[in-house]
């Protein structure tokens, strides 16, 4: 993740109409998502169609996250459609902050007319599938397979050029696209572990898909692309977030270890995930009507990371597409 620049944000500002096109399993998700910055704005998401396919051999199912565990009849090979599901009915983006397990929206103060997070009262903890995208994954097999999120997944701008004055869908801040939104994007899966009665979240990736974008407001708005890992001290590749212990009401700034993110690489002149994660291993047995599968869950979601320097009010109405490859081994 870049470098913060939480202070220098100013209340109330948004990013409207994401498109986000999702690709899981392969699991195509069409959404046209009303985005924002403020919990005081209400919006609804709409034109919401959905398209889930898989192997013969293995079926899916898909609900909202911690919705009721999905009946035999939700499985299904192929192809799914999910156009309508409620879970994705009030789905407005908020700028929030996550290690990619727990979710937060920081309560703002501001200071000489500009929002920086107030440490000193309770922050909310952000909903799924209201401030950000959160599903759960199903699988279900007769064979024990092992399920990868593999290498040329992407977060891709619709717009094919993001700086200079014929930059598409372009901030009234200056010569750049509002797509550069897509650098703040975040994704992540989680499993639910339980060990010895005590259940515990193991993350299988936290990944930056555009690393190559910075936004920064010194000497006015500027972008640039293709960063490298040699320019801005690597901080681009990074991912910082607030860290918070709602018990003793204590937030800390953290940067994750370079080991627990995963970024992109450039490949063709396209940014794509740089190594194949396993996310989920099918080998636990469950029973449905009396026929036994091996079986696996997943948690999978995305969100606006606003510790990153493209949460911005000049990207407002920024638009992305989201292709996500599962492969089955």
């Amino acid at each position: 993740m870049k470098s913060s620049t939480a202070p220098n944000r100013r209340m109330g500002r948004m990013i409207t109409k994401n498109l986000i096109i999702l690709l899981v399993l392969v699991i195509v998700a069409v959404l046209s998502i009303w985005a924002w910055f403020t919990s005081t704005t209400t919006a609804t998401a709409d034109g919401i169609s959905v398209e889930c396919n898989a192997p013969d051999s293995v079926e899916i199912a898909i609900v909202g996250h911690g919705a009721k565990e999905p009946k035999d009849s939700d499985y299904h090979t192929g192809s799914i459609t999910l156009s309508g599901q409620s879970f994705m009915k009030n789905l407005a983006l908020s700028e929030i902050t996550s290690d990619g397990v727990d979710f937060v929206k920081p309560m703002l103060k501001q200071v000489d007319g500009v929002a920086q997070p107030d440490t000193e009262v309770d922050w909310e903890t952000a909903e799924p599938n209201e401030r950000y995208l959160s599903f759960d994954l199903y699988l279900r097999s007769k064979g024990t397979p092992i399920v990868y999120l593999d290498k040329g997944s992407s977060f891709t701008t619709v717009s094919s050029k993001l700086t200079g004055a014929d930059a598409g869908n372009i901030s009234t801040d200056n010569n750049f696209s509002r797509d550069a939104i897509v650098g703040a994007a975040r994704f992540s899966i989680f499993e639910n572990v339980v060990n010895e009665g005590v259940t515990s979240a193991e993350r299988k990736i936290l990944w930056i898909p555009r690393p190559d974008l910075y936004l920064t407001t010194e000497g006015g708005a500027v972008l640039t692309e293709n960063v490298s890992k040699t320019q801005f001290d690597g901080i681009t590749y990074q991912h910082t977030y607030w860290d918070y212990d709602r018990t003793n009401n204590l937030k800390r700034k953290l940067t994750m270890p370079e080991s627990d993110v995963t970024t992109s690489e450039e490949v063709n002149g396209k940014y794509v995930l740089n190594t194949k994660t396993q996310i989920a291993t099918l080998s636990k047995s469950q029973s449905f009507d009396g026929k036994v599968y091996n079986v696996a869950k997943v948690v999978c979601n995305m969100w606006i990371e606003g510790e990153d320097s493209e949460a911005r009010l000049a990207l407002v109405k920024g638009k992305f597409n989201i292709d996500l490859k599962l492969t089955i081994k």
